[in-house]
């Protein structure tokens, strides 16, 4: 004796059963899943609209802003497709009128709300983000009132990081014998006369964008690692970037009040884009920078005002020097 074939009623519509059948027809599972091909990838405008959302929405996190976006995306163009085609397969199976009937588009609204009641939609957001590459990350050390560090000097903190003082500057042993005071010495040497600027970290190809949001929103401390860095000095006001040639001699861990982390994903950062001013550095492998619960470097007094006055004077008498070979 053959089975019998189940069919759904529309006077007396069973919920639980249209709910069986569903889940049956869809691999028995209450779920629809997307995911992404390995070449797929979140855009910058993508991005730019999770961060909107995020900020008007106070969300903790801007994966939730990029959820959202995709979660958009998906119902026009995969969810509500799928949903189409599983009821049509339920009906096809297990009910009698045809799809031209009144009585077939009754059954179709039911069972979408079902589906809408008792199935989860799950986009794979770890992956996408995980396929998206961020060409750099730079890290800038903040400084000044607007920042909240006042009495916080980048350079001063960069030399006193590494175990020197502002006056090794300018002790032709001293700079001799170190790659960090003798190349951070040709960087300060690039700068206009009476411009300061502020310390840059820089890395090329090293993250994907999941790894820049956690590093972006980790309350933790940086450790900054001696190799595998670009290190440079910016000027804002100025729109200048030196040659990012100073060499570290010692890691270095920052407290994150004193950071700003930035990529081409973060909000109105063009102009501070270590890359976006034409350096060619994309083909080095570069070191991540690493989150940590290290206590950062406390740097004490600095004198930036003296270091650029013996600046200075240290660029006359090498001119004069010069002129004397």
């Amino acid at each position: 004796m053959k089975n019998e074939k189940i069919l759904l009623d529309l006077e007396n519509f069973d919920e639980k059963l249209a709910l069986e059948l569903l889940i049956k027809e869809n691999d028995n599972s209450n779920e629809f899943n997307l995911y992404f091909n390995y070449n797929d990838y979140l855009t910058k405008d993508e991005m730019e609209k999770a961060r909107k959302i995020q900020n008007l929405e106070g969300l903790s996190s801007v994966k939730d802003g990029i959820y959202d976006v995709l979660d958009e995306f998906a119902r026009d163009n995969y969810f509500y497709t799928r949903e189409d085609e599983l009821i049509s397969d339920v009906l096809r199976k297990h009910f009698i009128y045809s799809e031209i009937t009144d009585e077939y588009e009754e059954m179709q609204d039911k069972l979408r709300e079902v589906i809408e009641e008792n199935f989860e939609w799950n986009i794979d957001v770890e992956g996408l983000l995980k396929n998206t590459d961020v060409h750099e990350v730079d890290l800038y050390l903040q400084e000044g009132e607007k920042t909240g560090n006042v009495g916080f000097n980048s350079i001063g903190f960069l030399i006193q990081s590494q175990g020197y003082e502002a006056e090794d500057l300018y002790d032709k042993e001293k700079v001799e014998n170190s790659k960090f005071l003798k190349s951070l010495l040709n960087e300060l040497e690039e700068l206009s006369n009476g411009k300061d600027g502020s310390v840059v970290f820089s890395t090329i190809n090293a993250y994907n964008l999941e790894q820049f949001i956690e590093l972006e929103e980790s309350q933790k401390n940086i450790e900054i690692p001696k190799d595998g860095i670009l290190v440079g000095i910016y000027n804002g006001d100025f729109n200048e970037i030196l040659p990012l040639g100073i060499e570290l001699e010692k890691d270095i861990v920052v407290d994150r009040k004193h950071v700003e982390i930035i990529s081409e994903f973060s909000e109105d950062v063009e102009e501070l884009l270590i890359d976006e001013k034409k350096y060619m550095v994309g083909d080095k492998n570069r070191s991540k920078f690493k989150e940590t619960e290290e206590k950062g470097f406390e740097m004490h007094e600095f004198d930036k005002e003296e270091v650029f006055e013996k600046l200075e004077t240290f660029k006359q008498e090498k001119v004069v020097d010069e002129i004397e070979k």
